[in-house]
């Protein structure tokens, strides 16, 4: 709270330069001819594996943790954030070097520092990190090093996903099994959250191909299904991150721009709503594969597949020239419906405050259904204001507000006709 102490005075600094001093000391025996006898000394007062852990690794972790409190702040705390793990890296590549180190590194001193990168973003400095390891491990250097492990390989994985590396994600997964690791949750959950991350900064001609488009789905699901097949099968957030794969690529749909790519007849854009009705789908029957898996949805799960249900309908609505585009529009704002009335049921059956739904989740699907420009989408939106306004059970954070009634009034205007504009004005009235 008092700001990081100065060098001189910072206990964390005080200890890295003890540990060169000790280090030094070993260095001078050595080149004295002294070093076996300091050796066996030295091992009978502190046996090698104290040293790994409760020095070198302990230092490398403060400097790691220092690193993650810094991450967090403005341009120059960033930049400190850099400098505390470098230091640590540079302690870590002292334990590597024979002539400098007291103790070889272990799995767990690569990982701590693959870690901070991972947090920071670094996907680059990770990687030549793990691949400096590998190949210490595969040349048998001297000291020995340590055969990477899974923990090793997600610390990479999650800087290829935060980074939206999703190529890199995918070919690091491959690698892992060619080397006999085996990976599990949190490896597959990290390529799907790089493959959303992808998709959310993509730009539109990614998506404007069909195929591109059934093939992100049909890897997103190829993903999931090798979890699934896996020991220890997925988590919650492992289905979180299938859905905003789903969210993410019905969203990226929707700034397709159409209208030039639809009047040349060699074009390969999508030429129809279907693959935006699978994704709406495909949301919904993740809750089946989570049952099947006897994983419970939280939060986050019912949020995600709403809001993809509603982004598919949206991006239908957006390709009015497709055929039969008010009824695909419709069939997917539904099941946005459908997943908002069960999170809905479940936090009025168990009364758990964390299942209540927010305002803006019903807004989606007041949205979605105005959009189809249909008479059934607008009389279903009608009901569901209808519903919060007079629902007891549901709670003050679900009443409609301004955005619920004016997109309602905005689907009433899009229909173009007199009897809409009364409805639409019977609504301001009542706001």
């Amino acid at each position: 709270s008092r700001g990081a102490p100065s060098r001189q005075h910072d206990p964390l600094h005080r200890a890295a330069a003890l540990l060169k001093r000790l280090e030094r000391h070993f260095s001078t025996s050595s080149s004295s001819g002294n070093s076996g006898k300091w050796m066996e000394s030295a091992a009978a007062l502190v046996p090698s594996s104290y040293l790994r852990e409760q020095v070198y690794n302990h230092l490398i972790g403060a400097y790691t943790k220092r690193a993650k409190l810094c991450s967090s702040g403005d341009g120059d705390s960033a930049s400190q954030a850099e400098g505390y793990i470098s230091t640590a890296e540079s302690i870590l590549e002292r334990m590597a070097n024979a002539g400098s180190s007291l103790v070889p590194p272990d799995a767990k001193s690569y990982g701590l520092v693959l870690s901070a990168y991972a947090r920071g973003g670094n996907a680059d400095a990770a990687s030549d990190l793990l691949t400096r390891m590998e190949g210490r491990y595969d040349n048998g250097d001297y000291p020995p090093g340590p055969r990477p492990n899974v923990i090793c390989y997600n610390a990479v994985l999650n800087a290829h996903a935060r980074a939206a590396r999703r190529d890199d994600a995918m070919e690091l997964l491959s690698k892992m099994t060619d080397r006999g690791i085996q990976a599990d949750v949190v490896s597959y959950t990290s390529v799907l959250d790089g493959w959303a991350r992808w998709l959310e900064s993509a730009s539109p001609k990614n998506a404007n191909d069909s195929a591109n488009v059934m093939n992100v789905m049909a890897d997103a699901e190829d993903i999931m299904a090798k979890l699934e097949s896996t020991g220890g099968g997925p988590n919650v957030v492992a289905y979180n991150a299938l859905l905003k794969v789903y969210l993410n690529l019905a969203k990226l749909l929707g700034k397709v721009n159409t209208k030039s790519s639809t009047d040349d007849p060699n074009s390969n854009v999508i030429s129809s709503s279907e693959p935006l009705v699978q994704l709406a789908e495909k949301a919904l029957s993740v809750f089946n594969r989570m049952s099947r898996a006897k994983v419970h949805p939280n939060f986050i799960t019912y949020s995600c597949a709403i809001h993809a249900c509603a982004a598919a309908a949206d991006s239908i609505a957006s390709r009015k020239r497709t055929s039969g585009w008010q009824k695909d529009a419709l069939d997917a704002a539904k099941l946005s419906q459908k997943i908002l009335m069960t999170m809905e049921r479940s936090f009025v059956t168990s009364g758990d405050a964390r299942f209540a739904p927010p305002v803006k989740l019903y807004n989606m699907a007041v949205t979605a259904l105005g959009r189809c420009r249909l008479e059934e989408g607008i009389s279903e939106a009608q009901a569901l204001i209808h519903h919060i306004e007079e629902d007891t059970d549901l709670g003050t954070e679900s009443l409609p507000n301004t955005v619920t009634y004016t997109a309602y009034m905005k689907a009433l205007a899009d229909m173009c006709c007199p009897s809409a504009a009364e409805r639409a004005e019977e609504v301001l009235i009542k706001m």
